[in-house]
């Protein structure tokens, strides 16, 4: 599978969840699951992204991305990324202030089975 491969079905997989969230009525299940091969799965919720989420989730919020970033020594643009990435799927929140962006933890969970 190609790396635009796992972006499509990301994109088709949100935006079907999107539209539950819009219209829970329109979706009679009680509990809507996608399933993400392995590999998929290691593509999306890469090692420093889970560093990223434990980082915020334990010791977050924090004031920008440059403060997160000097914390996990990581390059601020890819942690920028990354944090983008996230921010997508709920798992964190980006709110602009000033020139910065603070990172704060969500209420949204990952669940692995």
């Amino acid at each position: 599978m190609t790396d635009e491969d796992v972006e499509d079905n990301l994109e088709q997989a949100f935006d079907l969840a999107h539209e539950v969230i819009e219209d829970p009525d329109g979706y009679p299940d009680e509990f809507v699951a996608f399933h993400l091969g392995d590999e998929t799965l290691l593509r999306i919720l890469t090692r420093e992204r889970l560093r990223l989420l434990r980082m915020v989730r334990d010791e977050g919020p924090f004031e920008s991305i440059a403060e997160l970033a000097r914390t996990l020594d990581r390059d601020p643009s890819r942690v920028g990324r990354d944090l983008s990435w996230l921010a997508e799927t709920g798992l964190v929140r980006l709110e602009k202030r000033g020139r910065s962006k603070t990172v704060e933890g969500t209420d949204r969970k990952i669940l692995l089975a």
